[in-house]
């Protein structure tokens, strides 16, 4: 779901911003109002029409409005530098790379946000269970031990199984199962499976429900 959004953003969003940022411009300068404003409107008409025929096939359109909003406020920018001194220019410069830094940064994380599990899993290869395994074993076993109450001052050791791990993944989710085996006061060594789900929300990095148990 997220990844629908971040796409959606890239190509409905982006575009509006630019136009807002074009509008605001073409107040200032005269010169390219009427160019720039011919080719914002067809490129958004564009954009809209097909849209709203095909929401599914919208890409295109939305990426040649787009394209059009970057060319118009191309002019007015143009307009704009030439009529700055030579410090002013400079400033704007910085600006501008600041800028794109800051725009190539905001994408990059969101698409890294928006990735499934199964694009981290296809970069590890056919060890990624156990690698999530292995780095979250005791965090997730923690959480076992922290859930079962005031039972928790009966059990004197507990561990998750290595080699008990196996895992299923579907979008952003992953369903992690393992055994956990403590030791109890009275009723000795105990192994029980149990599952969590995680979600995630970076890299090999995921947010954790507590524990199902299997009966």
């Amino acid at each position: 779901m997220a990844q629908i959004y971040y796409v959606r953003f890239m190509i409905y969003v982006l575009p509006t911003i630019i136009g807002l940022i074009l509008g605001i411009c073409l107040w200032k300068i005269k010169k390219t109002y009427f160019l720039s404003g011919v080719m914002f409107l067809v490129g958004v008409v564009w954009w809209g029409v097909l849209s709203c025929i095909n929401t599914h096939g919208s890409e295109g359109p939305g990426i040649l409005a787009c394209m059009y909003s970057l060319v118009a406020l191309s002019f007015t920018v143009v307009e704009v530098i030439k009529k700055l001194s030579k410090k002013q220019k400079m400033k704007i410069g910085i600006t501008i790379v600041i800028s794109l830094l800051l725009i190539v940064v905001i994408s990059v994380a969101g698409y890294i946000y928006t990735r499934p599990v199964e694009w981290d899993a296809g970069a590890c290869g056919g060890g990624y269970v156990t690698w999530i395994f292995d780095k979250y074993s005791e965090e997730l076993t923690a959480s076992f031990l922290n859930g079962m109450g005031e039972k928790k001052g009966n059990v004197i050791s507990v561990e998750a199984v290595r080699g008990t791990q196996s895992a299923d993944w579907e979008d952003k989710q992953i369903f992690l199962e393992f055994n956990i085996k403590y030791t109890h006061k009275t009723n000795g060594d105990i192994t029980e499976k149990v599952q969590f789900i995680g979600t995630r929300y970076w890299i090999d990095s995921f947010k954790w429900s507590g524990a199902i148990v299997f009966g």
